[in-house]
């Protein structure tokens, strides 16, 4: 495929920019198929392109927008009223920096991207519309060229034009003056209020000459201008608020129906929300929820079960994570209560009790939608907001409900937080008067610096070397006369809430040690809370409810693979069955338990069959080999260590596990890997069987190709989860059952059994497979199942 592209046009502004614009009609019922091409599409973006203007277009094209949106088509876009065509359809957008990013794309496309071949006959197939760096932006909302902030899940509009040459000054002008109004009227960013400004996370239009086959930019042109307009709100009341006010007060849109009758080549308008895109959504200016609560002992059995009903409410009515409706389930980010005995004086835990049991509440919102929903549904279905208002009454402390919006935070993108149950917490909240805004601004500012140069976010690490966090964010906003009326009026006072959740006390412990070395902020630190403290608590709470899952993404593992001749088979099974009698015995199955004791596992199977000549091709016969493929997932890093402890004390086979290894190894790795892709992302166990059939396979790839092979394993998974179902429910002649799916992957030691012996520069990567039946992966899934067949599509 051509590029077409000479000349060098590098913009600091937005207006010139090339784009790509491509436009499907879908029938429904090949929807499941188009979303895994598109999906596979997008992980490809992803390993492959750059969002921002800094940057090498030679290397890693440079985008400032890229994004999927589908929705079903409706019969007339203008109506929503008469109905729907019964197809889907696709609109994909991206701007690029420059129109050299626009020929590496296709360069690495053709190279690189599996889709692409395919492309040509599903538009041939879908096509309403399509165009590769013919159209430049005319008009913008944001002048600057920088990326938008477009997220998934929100509503877009888009139109395009065909119009005669003759006509092209005509309609800039039309389209100029419409872009004057919503200069005047919308806002560009997710602060604001849609019901005041619609909230715009992008907008421009974009035209060009029509070329005789966008495919081919030397096909020569048709004489026609194409226009594409391309907008996304951050919510659908902001559409609604656009429809309104353009009806009100745009003199254009008297005239927008029939210009489109003439010139219209497709038209939504609210039907399609960002499916597939490359900027994360940002965390900051997510509206929150926070409660704190101060109850004698003697009633805390009572405030449990209060909160524990809670939990189960939120569980039933809520989602975690930005897919979804708010309009239906409140999108939640983060959601936990922690509870702990106060402390006389929170920074010394020497200080005794007050006898007092402390509960903390925080929720981080995907929008503010889902708060209104929240307090809807909570009104309508929850039976303890009746007497919500009579127990802050008597154990409240503090309450804030969406007045609140994160303005720091350690993990940028809006993804849930990997809250656990029993971490340890650390709340401090402040009521500072409007004029002192700036300084206690810049004071939590310097506390994010400081807090990402020393910590580090997530399960992984060592906290004796840097503490390792599973929340952390301060939100703000005006203090509410009434924290239940948002009609109250304020205070006068800004509200500053500070949450961290930690892996482990050990963290904790390490974050105030760390502290102490900054004597002049620490000291500012208990001056500040003199004046403006409200609350303090640190390190005594612990999560006591919450509604994210543990994420198997992340999972430490151990794997041993073994080629065992025929004969010793028998010696070999009775080695791997003492060593079965004794993980029953000394390790436990989920989540709940104490590492410290008895290792908690998410995975456990050992696999065995006959070797064949070539793994890809059961017809290829047999080595006369044994393979053994023994397979764990942990819950943490911890579990990993108990297991070698207790392994080294009470198994009798582990003294000889190094020889036989020696014998019989083909791999061995233990604890450097961690999953990367898998079907069910909660931390629950999987539901393997005895002779469940297995697929295995084991890289060893080279540093520089991770990206390259991250990319392969991703398409994978989509492909996956598009045509497979875990658990043992199904008909594996529709869609294989799986029981178990991860891929893992690592750092490769020069010693697997001793993580002190240096890294070899390669990544392994190590695919484990298990399914439902002993027929679906090779006779169903064969030639796509085997991710190492080269048939694969």
């Amino acid at each position: 495929m051509g590029c077409g592209v000479s000349a060098t046009r590098v913009s600091n502004h937005l207006v010139d920019l090339p784009t790509i614009h491509i436009t499907w009609r879908v029938p429904k019922a090949e929807e499941a198929e188009i979303d895994a091409y598109w999906k596979g599409h997008e992980a490809w973006m992803r390993s492959s392109h750059t969002m921002g203007a800094r940057g090498d277009d030679s290397k890693a094209p440079r985008l400032l927008e890229f994004y999927v949106s589908k929705g079903l088509e409706l019969k007339n876009p203008l109506c929503p009223a008469m109905g729907e065509t019964g197809n889907v359809i696709y609109q994909m957008s991206e701007t690029y920096v420059a129109p050299q990013g626009i020929a590496k794309h296709l360069e690495l496309g053709t190279a690189n991207w599996p889709g692409m071949k395919s492309l040509g006959d599903l538009h041939g197939v879908y096509g309403v519309f399509m165009e590769i760096g013919s159209l430049n932006v005319i008009t913008c909302w944001q002048d600057a060229a920088v990326p938008f902030t477009t997220e998934k899940g929100q509503p877009c509009i888009h139109i395009t034009w065909r119009v005669p040459k003759a006509k092209e000054v005509e309609i800039d002008a039309y389209w100029k003056e419409h872009e004057a109004w919503m200069r005047s009227s919308h806002t560009m960013g997710i602060d604001g209020d849609d019901s005041k400004a619609p909230r715009l996370t992008s907008f421009y239009i974009a035209k060009g000459m029509e070329l005789q086959n966008p495919l081919d930019v030397r096909s020569g042109e048709t004489g026609n201008v194409i226009y594409q307009m391309s907008q996304t709100y951050a919510a659908p009341q902001g559409i609604a608020k656009h429809l309104e006010l353009g009806t009100a007060n745009w003199p254009g849109m008297k005239s927008l129906g029939d210009l489109h009758g003439k010139y219209g080549v497709f038209m939504e308008i609210g039907t399609t929300k960002v499916f597939t895109n490359l900027s994360e959504p940002s965390l900051v200016g997510s509206p929150t929820i926070h409660v704190t609560w101060r109850v004698p002992k003697a009633e805390e059995a009572e405030i449990d079960a209060y909160w524990k009903e809670h939990e189960a409410w939120m569980r039933s009515s809520h989602t975690m994570g930005l897919d979804g409706d708010d309009s239906k389930a409140p999108r939640l980010l983060e959601f936990y209560i922690s509870k702990g005995m106060e402390l006389e004086n929170p920074p010394d835990p020497e200080s005794g009790e007050t006898g007092n049991v402390i509960y903390q509440m925080s929720q981080t919102y995907a929008a503010r939608q889902g708060i209104a929903k929240h307090l809807e549904l909570g009104t309508a279905n929850w039976p303890g907001m009746k007497s919500f208002g009579d127990l802050h009454g008597k154990y409240g402390v503090f309450m804030q409900i969406g007045s609140l919006n994160v303005i720091t935070c350690w993990q940028d993108a809006a993804i849930p937080f990997t809250t656990d149950r029993d971490q340890p917490c650390m709340h401090i909240t402040w009521r500072a008067p409007k004029a002192k805004e700036a300084e206690i601004d810049a004071f939590w500012k310097e506390h994010e610096a400081w807090m990402r140069s020393s910590h580090t976010m997530g399960i992984d690490g060592d906290d004796n070397l840097a503490p390792r966090l599973t929340a952390f964010y301060i939100a703000k906003g005006m203090e509410l006369q009434n924290p239940l009326d948002p009609e109250s009026g304020e205070t006068g006072n800004v509200i500053y809430q500070m949450s961290e959740t930690y892996a482990a006390p050990q963290g904790m412990a390490k974050h105030l040690e760390l502290g102490k070395v900054r004597v002049p902020c620490m000291k500012s630190l208990g001056d500040l809370h003199r004046k403006y403290g409200v609350f303090m608590e640190i390190g005594t709470t612990k999560v006591f409810t919450n509604l994210s899952e543990p994420s198997l993404v992340g999972s430490p593992t151990i794997h041993i693979t073994w080629s065992v001749p025929k004969s010793e088979e028998t010696e070999i099974d009775a080695y791997w069955k003492e060593h079965e009698a004794w993980m029953r015995s000394s390790h436990t199955m989920g989540l709940n338990g104490d590492d410290s004791k008895a290792p908690r596992l998410l995975e456990f199977y050992i696999s065995k069959s006959m070797e064949l000549q070539n793994p890809s091709d059961p017809a290829s016969g047999e080595t006369g080999n044994m393979i053994y493929q023994m397979s764990e997932t942990y819950d943490a890093l911890q579990g990993i260590a108990k297991n070698l402890e207790l392994g080294t004390a009470s198994r009798p086979g582990m003294k000889s596990l190094g020889d036989l290894h020696g014998e019989y190894g083909v791999f061995m790795q233990i604890g450097s890997l961690n999953v990367i892709t898998c079907w069910q992302d909660a931390a629950v166990p999987f539901t393997t069987d005895k002779d469940q059939q297995c697929t295995h396979s084991t890289w060893r790839v080279p540093k520089a190709k991770e990206a390259e092979i991250d990319a392969y394993w991703k398409e994978h998974e989509a492909w996956m989860r598009s045509s497979h179902t875990m658990g043992i429910d199904g008909d594996d002649s529709s869609a294989p059952r799986l029981t178990s799916f991860c891929i893992a992957k690592g750092m490769e030691l020069q010693n697997p059994s001793d993580p002190a012996s240096g890294e070899t520069g390669n990544v392994i990567y190590q695919m484990s497979e298990t399914y439902g039946s002993t027929e679906c992966s090779w006779r169903l899934g064969r030639p796509r199942c085997s991710p190492i067949c080269p048939s694969r599509a």
